[in-house]
């Protein structure tokens, strides 16, 4: 009986403060999730006009759940094309955080193993998760060497995927721009592969299958060229600098004669703008006065009949006689 008092007078549990405790959790993580998105999509937008300095952002982003932080980075690595190289920057500034880093390699190696599901589904993304994988390797190698290693395999396999399974102009363009900046790292992790690629990019560019752009053209040159040079431009002979330096002068006039058309459709500037007040009514005084003289059809019709012959004047009393 003592026992069934005693239960009897045991206090319930309180589920409507539990329950509160747990709406202000989950409230307060989405507030944090959609600041966490909003800092990294404004840094995404910074870098598009240049580097970012990720240290500068990395203590508001530690503010946020460690899942979290590795869910958006993996999100935008594959959809935009900036964070190829700012997402391997926030997670090396982050490596004391054994959750992202850990969760940040199983997204990329779970990326891997779906890689033609991603390729399927957009092409775009696929290229931006190699680039994003060859920016997280040597980050990884700084923080531990050892698990870096589950990595090397992936990246040469993702490589060969975009020289050997249907490619387009922009697989292409990827893979030169993989081997121009990051290719000297290619040739110590594996030689024999990185010697592959190369040849890979030999016959394409050698190929009238792929329709190439001039700009890729260039980057396969350049690709193949530091890899004949072991990947040291001061290698070059004068020959070669002089001729890559020919197409920079050729792409930069091109890119301004484009952007002085683009400014002259946008902003007609007039021929002579005036610059004090006395040339500026003189301006438009000349120019008044020609449009009317050359546009105006009366100024036509009055010319006209100046040319006319003039009649003799009649005399009033002729009329009475």
């Amino acid at each position: 009986m003592s026992n069934i008092k005693s239960s009897s007078h045991s206090p319930r549990p309180q589920t409507g403060n539990y329950q509160n405790n747990l709406k202000f959790r989950q409230k307060q993580q989405q507030v944090e999730e959609e600041r966490l998105s909003n800092l990294l999509s404004s840094i995404g937008h910074l870098s598009a006009y240049g580097e970012v300095p990720v240290y500068a952002f990395s203590t508001l982003i530690s503010t946020a759940p460690p899942q979290a932080i590795a869910e958006h980075l993996h999100q935008r690595w594959l959809s935009d094309q900036n964070f190829s190289l700012i997402a391997p920057k926030i997670v090396y500034q982050m490596s004391d955080n054994v959750t992202v880093c850990s969760q940040v390699l199983s997204f990329a190696l779970r990326d891997f193993n779906t890689r033609h599901e991603i390729r399927k589904q957009s092409r775009g993304m696929f290229r931006n998760f190699v680039c994003t994988l060859v920016e997280l390797y040597p980050v990884y190698r700084k923080i531990d060497k050892c698990l870096s290693a589950c990595l090397i395999d992936p990246l040469f396999r993702c490589l060969k995927m975009l020289v050997s399974e249907d490619p387009d102009d922009r697989d292409l363009y990827c893979l030169a721009n993989v081997i121009v900046n990051s290719g000297q790292q290619l040739c110590l992790l594996n030689n024999s592969e990185c010697e592959k690629l190369i040849m890979a990019c030999r016959r394409w560019l050698c190929s009238n299958i792929i329709q190439i752009e001039e700009e890729t053209k260039r980057l396969l040159m350049i690709a193949i060229d530091l890899w004949t040079y072991s990947w040291d431009r001061n290698l070059f002979p004068d020959c070669l600098s002089r001729f890559y330096q020919q197409l920079k002068e050729e792409e930069k006039q091109k890119s301004n004669k484009k952007s002085s058309k683009l400014k002259s459709k946008e902003y007609p500037q007039p021929i002579q703008p005036p610059q004090i007040l006395s040339d500026t009514v003189e301006y438009l005084s000349i120019n008044k006065s020609t449009h009317c003289k050359s546009s105006s059809p009366f100024n036509k019709k009055n010319g006209a009949i100046k040319k006319l012959p003039k009649r003799p004047k009649q005399c009033c009393y002729n009329h009475g006689k």
